[in-house]
């Protein structure tokens, strides 16, 4: 991340930027991520598999699928009913101390 940081960027890309992280630095990737976009700016985009470690930080989220592309307001998108049609499988989604978790 700092390679691409350095050369002053206007979208910032990462894939799976918290892959085999802990908890802690997950959550420090994340809040790097938020003070980028917040405080510089700057647009992120980041594609990942972890919807709990996504879900608190973005305000869009798109899904991709076979012939298939969708970009969706967050409140959308972490529903049960859209995430069991993407995942074809039965999805929770609750609220824990105030932030939505998807489980299955």
């Amino acid at each position: 991340m700092a390679r691409a940081l350095a050369s002053d960027p206007c979208i910032l890309v990462l894939d799976e930027p918290t892959n085999d992280m802990d908890i802690v630095g997950e959550r420090a990737t994340m809040e790097l991520i938020d003070r980028l976009h917040h405080e510089n700016g700057l647009t992120v985009l980041v594609v990942s598999h972890l919807l709990n470690v996504l879900v608190p930080h973005v305000c869009r989220i798109a899904f991709l699928g076979v012939g298939d592309f969708r970009l969706l307001p967050i409140q959308e998108a972490i529903t049960e009913e859209h995430l069991e049609r993407v995942y074809r499988t039965p999805i929770t989604v609750t609220e824990v101390d105030g932030r939505r978790v998807v489980l299955w």
